[in-house]
């Protein structure tokens, strides 16, 4: 039997919201849908994520017969989070309380949740209001509560996309912690002096600073460092005008960064010699 003639009408919705009929149940129409996109990173916004996840829903939908009326999708949220921190999935809970949309559709499960328990909460909350998940690339039916094997397989799935998001947080740790001892950073805005312009104001402002042989102490205030830097027409990495503390920060902050690379090179010296 097909997915469309295995459908049926879900009765019995339990939400508290006005439905659209005076009745307390609402017949929901299995041949309209809305899909739930989702990526974890602001930074993968913008990649294939949700074109492939969008692709999938529409390759299934059209197999199957099924009108995607909407899409809910949220950017750079954890699956770890519940409701209250998916703007997006919250949005979709209060549509269908009050629609007779009949399923959601999402790419994969990991797509509603990669932790169990939220993943659990999440599909029953739907369930009771009468509303199908289905996992695109499979066609499993995520809500299906009936079946004692389908809810062992969903559950281990859930186990195992908690496990595998697990893993990929303490590997992407471990390749950080790995960099900023090779490099001493990892990630984050660039120093000032490390981009394309602002390593010869960088030095200016390090020759201006500079302490005078006789007294040991600088030869020009913060007010005269910032002054002379606006004269020489070097920018800021903003474009606003050098002031004394924008200088002074820039210099500690070069310094220290200096003061702790040099520190680390001479540690590495001595454990090379050590080790001859």
């Amino acid at each position: 039997m097909g997915y469309a003639a295995s459908f049926h009408r879900c009765r019995g919705m339990k939400s508290s919201p006005p439905p659209k009929t005076a009745e307390a149940n609402l017949e929901r129409d299995q041949k309209k849908a809305v899909s739930y996109l989702r990526v974890s990173g602001i930074d993968q916004v913008d990649g294939d994520g949700f074109p492939r996840q969008r692709d999938s829903v529409a390759a299934f939908a059209k197999k199957n017969g099924l009108k995607v009326d909407r899409e809910f999708r949220d950017e750079g949220v954890s699956g770890t989070l519940g409701f209250a921190d998916r703007p997006a999935l919250a949005d979709l809970v209060a549509w269908t309380e009050s629609s007779d949309i009949g399923v959601v559709l999402v790419e994969k499960a990991d797509r509603v949740a990669r932790d169990l328990i939220q993943s659990e909460l999440i599909l029953t909350k739907l369930r009771e209001l009468g509303v199908t998940v289905i996992e695109a690339a499979t066609g499993n039916r995520l809500t299906d509560n009936d079946d004692p094997t389908s809810t062992l397989i969903r559950q281990i799935l859930g186990a195992f996309y908690e496990f595998e998001k697990s893993n990929l947080v303490a590997r992407l740790r471990a390749a950080r912690e790995r960099k900023k001892a090779e490099t001493g950073r990892c990630g984050g805005r660039l120093p000032y002096g490390e981009k394309q312009g602002e390593e010869e104001a960088l030095t200016c402002l390090r020759r201006l600073r500079r302490k005078s042989p006789k007294t040991g102490k600088p030869m020009m205030t913060w007010e005269m460092v910032a002054d002379e830097m606006n004269r020489l027409g070097h920018p800021t990495r903003r474009g606003m005008p050098w002031t004394d503390y924008i200088a002074r920060d820039i210099f500690h902050a070069t310094t220290d960064r200096l003061a702790k690379a040099q520190r680390d090179r001479e540690t590495a010296a001595r454990k090379a010699k050590a080790l001859v």
